[in-house]
């Protein structure tokens, strides 16, 4: 499981709403995270998949987005116990364009994943938007041969990731960078930047009965040199 330092795996957030509608009644099968709907292993095709959610048709799940993000991607496909059957076709909604950033054809068992690619995404501050991930059990005009209804309809979202700009993401951490130092909380901190201040662990002898180390705040000056 790899990814860059601006880069947020979609199963390490809660949903904001989470639907779930079986066409045959009954209890229908929750959203899972890092499973399959059955609760085993996120399988699609012939491998396994780091992370994502396993859902069973009809499926609505729904995440807050912020402004940090700039993209979405992630992959849909039929788990592996879906077999040859199972028949879904899935779409990416971002709320509030209500437009489609992607939908895909239909989608009949398991031998095919489809990789959706980075998928702008632009959020302003001035309305809440969400990122919308829905599966439906494509009954009507389903290919022939496919499975009625939602039957074997067994989909995981995999590897689903979101991207943050960089810039902005910068910005934030430095933005943040006083309320992660204790004893400066309720002070003000003048100047206080990721370029002229940095923690550090720093190593405290008479602390008994070994000593220990303690987060410090090292004030770093243009020629170099440091002191705490």
């Amino acid at each position: 499981r790899l990814f860059a330092t601006n880069e947020v795996p979609l199963s390490r957030l809660f949903p904001v709403s989470s639907s779930h509608v079986s066409a045959l009644g009954g209890s229908p099968w929750p959203a899972q995270v890092n499973t399959n709907a059955r609760g085993g292993p996120l399988r699609c095709r012939d491998g396994d998949y780091g992370w994502g959610f396993g859902v069973h048709a009809t499926s609505e799940l729904r995440f807050a987005l912020w402004p940090l993000v700039s993209a979405f991607r992630t992959g849909i496909g039929l788990d592996r116990l879906a077999g040859k059957g199972g028949c879904i076709r899935a779409r990416i909604i971002h709320l509030p364009t209500n437009q489609p950033n992607h939908q895909t054809a239909f989608l009949t068992g398991a031998s095919q994943v489809i990789e959706m690619g980075w998928l702008p995404i632009t959020v302003t501050t001035d309305t809440p938007h969400e990122l919308v991930l829905q599966v439906d059990l494509a009954h009507t005009g389903r290919p022939p041969g496919a499975d009625p209804l939602d039957i074997r309809d067994i989909a995981n979202w995999v590897d689903p990731m979101l991207q943050l700009d960089p810039q902005r993401l910068a910005q934030a951490i430095e933005q943040r960078l006083t309320t992660q130092v204790p004893a400066w909380r309720d002070w003000r901190a003048v100047g206080a930047t990721a370029a002229t201040c940095r923690r550090m662990p720093r190593f405290t002898e008479w602390v008994e009965p070994y000593g220990r180390f303690e987060e410090a705040v090292v004030a770093v000056e243009q020629i170099g040199r440091a002191h705490v």
